[in-house]
């Protein structure tokens, strides 16, 4: 207990206690089970709290082992890069493009023109001429296949497409020079 005073300068006595002593409960009065609904876990629940719990912590072990392996494969994989960068770093030591350069040059000869043999004769003078009368390349080849002509290749039919990629290959342009 305590003593106060009041606006008014008086003291009094207050029980600092919210109940008065006759209705707070001695210990022997004091019930020993808890009332049904006061538990904040209902009994039947808790097998399957614990059934959940035991099967979180399983799965948290997976992940676990399953972000290891991950780690490990990115170290794996990192190391194969760093390998594979040494190799090339080791290759390119003693590379220059300098030496790239003249060894693919005196690798080279000039072009040399295969001789044409006499159905590739044909067929150029062919183009030439029906070219300098103005005809398409379509027209080109139907004549090539009205006269019976066979492809260079000895299969299929004149197409204008296949006269066209002939005026436009090398051994033609050099049949012109000539």
């Amino acid at each position: 207990m305590s003593n106060y005073k009041n606006n008014k300068d008086q003291e009094f006595i207050r029980n600092i206690s919210h109940y008065n002593d006759r209705e707070r409960r001695s210990d022997n009065r004091r019930k020993s089970e808890p009332m049904a609904g006061s538990s904040l876990i209902p009994d039947e629940l808790t097998p399957s709290i614990k059934e959940f719990a035991i099967e979180y912590v399983e799965n948290q072990k997976r992940l676990i082992k399953a972000e290891q392996r991950k780690a490990n494969a990115e170290l794996r994989n990192t190391e194969s890069i760093e390998t594979f960068f040494s190799i090339i770093k080791n290759y390119m030591e003693g590379f220059t493009p300098k030496n790239s350069i003249t060894e693919s040059k005196t690798r080279r000869g000039p072009y040399k023109q295969r001789p044409l043999d006499d159905n590739r004769k044909i067929i150029f003078k062919i183009i030439t001429k029906m070219r300098e009368k103005n005809a398409t390349y379509e027209d080109i080849a139907n004549h090539l296949v009205k006269e019976k002509i066979p492809t260079l290749s000895g299969r299929g039919t004149w197409h204008a497409q296949t006269v066209h990629r002939l005026c436009r290959d090398r051994s033609y342009k050099v049949f012109l020079s000539t």
